[in-house]
C-alpha cells in the first residue's frame, strides 16, 4: 500500500532503522519511490526515483521502478518530496583534538571524525573559523585517502 510520508519521518525511519535494537532477524526492507534524488552536490537530480533500503542501508538508488520489489517490502510514497545523499554541516571547528593533523596517526583521526561528524550522517563540513593549514592539511588526507573521512 502506498502513504504520503512527511520528510521528517522518512528521517526519523532510516535513523531508527541504524540502531541495533531496531534490527529485526529478517532483513527489513523500505523502497522510497517518486522522490527527487540529489546523489551529490555536483551530480543532477534522479527524477522519480526509488531507493531501497535495506536494514537500514540503503542498496540501491535508480530512477523510476526499475527492479521488483519484495512482498515484505514497506514502500513510501515519496511524490513531491526530495532526498538528498547526506547532511550538511556548515558550522564546525578543526580545533579541539584536531592539532597536528598533517602528522598525527590515521586511526586517531578517523575515531575523531566518526565521533564528531559521520556517526551523524554528516557527509560534507564546512570549517571557516579554524587555522586553515590544519584544516587543509586533514582535507589533504581525507582526499588522499590516507584518513577515512565516513564511516565504512
Amino acid at each position: 500500500m502506498n502513504r504520503p510520508y512527511n520528510p521528517l519521518l522518512i528521517l526519523l525511519l532510516v535513523f531508527t532503522s541504524y540502531h541495533p535494537s531496531a534490527q529485526a532477524a529478517e532483513p527489513k526492507i523500505v523502497a522510497c519511490m517518486g522522490a527527487k534524488v540529489y546523489p551529490s552536490p555536483t551530480a543532477a537530480p534522479i527524477e522519480d526515483a526509488a531507493v531501497l533500503i535495506e536494514d537500514g542501508k540503503i542498496k540501491t538508488v535508480a530512477a523510476g521502478v526499475a527492479f521488483k520489489l519484495p512482498g515484505s517490502t514497506e514502500v513510501l510514497d515519496c511524490k513531491g518530496k526530495v532526498v538528498v545523499a547526506g547532511f550538511w554541516n556548515s558550522h564546525v571547528h578543526f580545533e579541539t583534538g584536531w592539532q597536528g593533523a598533517q602528522g598525527d596517526a590515521a586511526d586517531k583521526l578517523e575515531a575523531h571524525m566518526h565521533e564528531m561528524i559521520t556517526r551523524w550522517g554528516f557527509t560534507t563540513v564546512w570549517d571557516l573559523g579554524s587555522d586553515p593549514g590544519n584544516t587543509l592539511a586533514l582535507r589533504k588526507r581525507v582526499e588522499t585517502g590516507e584518513v577515512r573521512g565516513r564511516k565504512s
